[in-house]
This record gives C-alpha cells, structure tokens and sequence, in this order.
C-alpha cells in the first residue's frame, strides 16, 4: 500500500486541496502588451576592465568589435484582458514559468530605424550620412543581424523592449572621437530619437 499513499501525497503535492489552489500560488495578471513612448540610449564596451560590460560616456575609448549601443524602449504595460495561470506547485519556486508584462509585444510595429553618423565616418559616409549598411542588431534573444532584417522581423510586432546596435566596420578616422543619432519611426507614425556620446574607436 506505501506506493499507492505516496503516489496519493504526490498528487495532493502538486495540485493541492480543492479549496486552497489560489493560496498554493498563481501567476500574478500579467498585462499582455506594452505602448512604446520613448526611447533611451547607452553605449558600452564588453568584458570591460572589471570584466562586465563597461558603459562608456564622451571621449571614452573602445575597441569597436566591443562596442555596442543599447537601445530601451521606453513602455508602459496594458492589456485587453489580463490573465491569471494558477501555478502546479505549492512553492513558488517550483513553478513554472509565468507570463511576463509584454509577452505579447507591441502592436506599434517598427517602420524604420535609421542610423546617422555624426562625424565623418569614413569617405563612404560622410558626417550625417546614413550607415544602416554597417549596422547589425539584436534583441539579445537571436544572433547579430542586419538592422533591416530586425527591422523586418519586428514590422508588425516588436517583440522586446530593447535592441543593442553594433557595427562591422571601423571607422577611416580614428583621430576623432564618433558619435551617432538613432531614429525609431513606428508604424503608427511616432518617431523617436536618441544621440549617443561620441567615443574614441580602436
């Protein structure tokens, strides 16, 4: 009879008492989407001197395969109709995963991301030309990609509240500390725009 009552305790482990589900612990309401209403800007290099990623500010130097600009979308939470998911287990330890605020994205879709230089990057772009050819990105859950791809991928959905930018080439001019301005237009025509402290590249 011993596996009959432990299989029994297992059960009422993981599922409890009819009466006591909401105390055993819920997913608290998780509000489904998120409203973009700004954008904030900051750069960093990687595995900086203390071995984290070091946020760089003007005149700071880089090596340009570390650094990367990080984007966050400025949010606020809403939802249709906010869901609760009762929880399996009695410790909330144990639980599965709940649903975070925004799990289902931004309904704004991305229009466009424009990235401009500055300074004169080199004498394929001059100072204020556009180099979303050079640029990649990521939402930090994929790979590197074009920035019009991530651009694409989030046309009618943006997904996460942050994408980091980085470059694939050096600057001709590395004299001269470089700067760039970012240019979010979503597709419910907002436009946002954020300018990054120039820094010295190596």
């Amino acid at each position: 009879m011993k596996p009959v009552y432990f299989i029994l305790f297992t059960l009422l482990f993981m599922v409890g008492t009819p009466g006591c589900k909401k105390e055993l612990g819920s997913c608290p309401d998780a509000l489904e989407y998120f409203n973009i209403n700004g954008v904030d800007a900051t750069v960093y290099s990687t595995f900086g001197s203390n071995g984290f990623d070091q946020q760089l500010y003007t005149n700071d130097s880089a090596d340009i395969k570390n650094y990367y600009i990080n984007c966050n979308y400025k949010v606020a939470y809403y939802s249709d109709n906010s869901l609760s998911f009762p929880s399996l287990f009695m410790n909330s330890a144990y639980a599965l995963s709940c649903p975070e605020n925004g799990y289902n994205g931004s309904e704004e879709g991305l229009e466009s991301v424009t990235v401009l230089t500055k300074n004169d990057f080199s004498s394929s772009f001059p100072a204020g030309d556009t180099i979303n050819s050079i640029v990649m990105a990521t939402d930090g859950f994929n790979n590197y990609m074009p920035l019009n791809q991530y651009v694409s991928n989030n046309g009618q959905v943006i997904r996460y509240t942050s994408v980091n930018i980085k470059l694939s080439e050096k600057p001709d001019n590395l004299s001269v500390p470089h700067g760039f301005t970012i240019i979010f237009k979503l597709k419910n025509g907002e436009t946002y725009t954020v300018h990054t402290p120039e820094v010295y590249f190596y």
